[in-house]
């Protein structure tokens, strides 16, 4: 339940973490902070970590609109005490952050972009056989059969020509 002194409203997209909140303060630790002053900087903290997630990811930072969409669908729904048929997401950072999609199978130099890079490493590996379950013939043996061979050298195009992160 949102705080019932906490401003909810149907216009609202998100909501963030208000009553009770345990911060810092002078001469120690409190757990009596609460309100938008204490729902702001657990806003701006998830905000900031999203980003440097989608730098680490996808190479670049999400604009404003992909960090609103991300932080309302992997808000976990909670309903206004006050006004029970008022639910909105409230922040989630951990659900935001593992919302991003796994590197594509193809990246073999784990950077989430199959490029020139990975096909040569690709091309190290080309009709190797015998390949150890451990580590797949360097990541090359895509299909897991125990060699490079056709079957991985088409789904290594694939994935470099149609790419598979937004």
């Amino acid at each position: 339940m949102v705080a019932s002194y906490s401003n909810t409203a149907d216009f609202l997209d998100l909501l963030a973490p208000s009553n009770r909140a345990y911060t810092t303060d002078i001469g120690g630790y409190t757990s009596n902070f609460g309100g938008t002053s204490a729902a702001a900087p657990y806003a701006a903290g998830v905000v900031a970590a999203l980003q440097q997630a989608a730098l680490e990811i996808t190479g670049s930072y999400f604009s404003p609109a992909q960090v609103r969409s991300t932080l309302v669908v992997t808000g976990r729904p909670i309903a206004d005490g006050k006004n029970p048929s008022i639910v909105k997401p409230l922040l989630d950072a951990a659900s935001a952050i593992d919302s991003f999609p796994p590197c594509p199978r193809s990246d073999l130099d784990d950077d989430c972009d199959v490029d020139m890079l990975d096909y040569s490493a690709f091309a190290q590996h080309w009709q190797e056989t015998g390949c150890d379950t451990t580590d797949w013939c360097g990541g090359a043996d895509l299909t897991r059969n125990g060699q490079v061979d056709m079957y991985d050298l088409a789904d290594f195009v694939e994935e470099w020509l149609n790419g598979t992160l937004p």
